[in-house]
């Protein structure tokens, strides 16, 4: 049976950041991390709207982490 990943848009992506401690991170944020800089959060457009599967927002947070260190 194929492994279902989930999503997130740039709000949910918002809300998993505060849940985990990254009260810094807005969607503007997210959705500048997604373009730019060295380390950017990889997305998936669906239609012309980009999401980010929950694997990929765990990366991008661990990275935040080691850079603010």
């Amino acid at each position: 049976m194929p492994v279902l990943e989930q999503f997130y848009d740039a709000a949910e992506t918002m809300l998993e950041a505060h849940r985990r401690g990254h009260v810094d991170v807005t969607e503007s944020t997210v959705r500048k991390a997604a373009y730019y800089g060295a380390r950017p959060l990889k997305r998936t457009k669906i239609g012309a709207r980009a999401f980010f599967a929950r694997g990929d927002i765990e990366a991008w947070l661990e990275s935040r982490i080691q850079r603010i260190d």
